[in-house]
């Protein structure tokens, strides 16, 4: 399973399983507030939006931009102004993420989700 569909699993659960932004449950995704390219911010749980990909709240490729600015709004508002700030600050200065490249700290990060999917009850053990 990709890193990314684990941590989406997780902050689904984590945020009571339905849309942010209205009370759908179906076809949720974890959206990055700030672009997903930066790598600093790409598993910053703070950076992502549970969003229903229905006509609401669909791809930011394809939404208007109002939605984003209320995304953006929603994200302040649950993190507080600092942690906004402190994320804003990191994408504007995009710097190299070199962990990124390295297989042990993505394996690192691989096993770190997996416990808490664990503990959340949403996988079973190995035995």
């Amino acid at each position: 399973m990709k890193l990314e569909h684990l941590q989406r699993d997780i902050l689904i659960v984590k945020r009571g399983g339905k849309c942010e932004m209205c009370p759908s449950r179906r076809n949720l995704v974890a959206d990055h507030c700030f672009k997903r390219t930066i790598r600093q911010l790409f598993f910053e749980r703070a950076n992502l939006t549970v969003l229903c990909n229905d006509q609401c709240h669909f791809k930011k490729s394809k939404r208007i931009e109002a939605m984003d600015i209320r995304v953006y709004e929603h994200v302040q508002r649950r993190e507080g102004d600092a942690k906004w700030h402190e994320m804003k600050e990191i994408a504007e200065r995009h710097r190299p993420f070199p962990e990124w490249s390295r297989r042990s700290w993505l394996e690192e990060q691989e096993k770190l989700l997996m416990r808490e999917l664990l503990d959340l009850g949403q996988v079973e053990a190995k035995a």
